[in-house]
């Protein structure tokens, strides 16, 4: 259970961090 609760706590934050680089690229 608690293998399963941190990832998916881990999964969202991962997404939003390579979103956030994406856009640093883009506006570099």
């Amino acid at each position: 259970k608690g293998y399963l609760y941190k990832k998916r706590i881990l999964r969202p934050t991962l997404v939003k961090v390579n979103e956030w680089s994406d856009k640093n690229d883009k506006n570099e």
